[in-house]
């Protein structure tokens, strides 16, 4: 066996398409490579092949490989904007979204700013939403495990959208 090097961001994308909990970053390179027709082989045995597992568009979105080129605010956006053009009637249930004190999703930018300090407000593009951005990776990944819970999502996709987030970098020292 060969040991290669890989990015921090490909890694991720590899962990983000594993399917049952026996499956490793190489069997989903071979399954790539074999749904291609580049090569690769089957699945292992006791691992469910993709064409087992019930197909979700938006499961297909944050594997998608434009999807796992952005960083953790194009994917918040991306996930948030995916969502709306599934259901827009559903996303409207949205407006004045609040996690803590601050309204986190809202059709009026002022209704983010004045709940609280340092909201950043930006429109989601497409829609007639704002989004506050001033947020750790961490909060974006609970406000989006709420407002799916919120709309009915299945937990698998849930789970998949927030491991598609990654991890904040920042290190906190509170406390030293």
């Amino acid at each position: 066996m060969k040991t290669i090097e890989v990015d921090d961001d490909v890694y991720l994308a590899l962990e983000a398409r594993v399917q049952g909990f026996l499956e490793k970053p190489n069997d989903v390179i071979n399954r790539l490579l074999a749904a291609s027709g580049t090569g690769g082989k089957a699945a292992s045995p006791g691992i469910h092949s993709q064409t087992e597992v019930p197909k979700s568009k938006l499961l297909e979105f944050v594997r998608s490989p434009d999807y796992l080129r952005g960083n953790a605010k194009d994917r918040y956006f991306d996930v948030l904007r995916f969502i709306h053009k599934s259901n827009p009637q559903q996303f409207e249930k949205l407006n004045g979204f609040r996690r803590g004190s601050r309204v986190q999703i809202a059709k009026n930018k002022a209704d983010i700013s004045s709940s609280g300090r340092h909201t950043n407000p930006q429109q989601l593009d497409g829609t007639s939403f704002w989004l506050a951005t001033n947020l750790s990776n961490e909060r974006k990944q609970t406000i989006l495990a709420d407002v799916m819970r919120f709309l009915g999502y299945a937990d698998e996709e849930i789970a998949a959208v927030v491991k598609s987030i990654p991890k904040s970098k920042i290190v906190s020292f509170a406390g030293l």
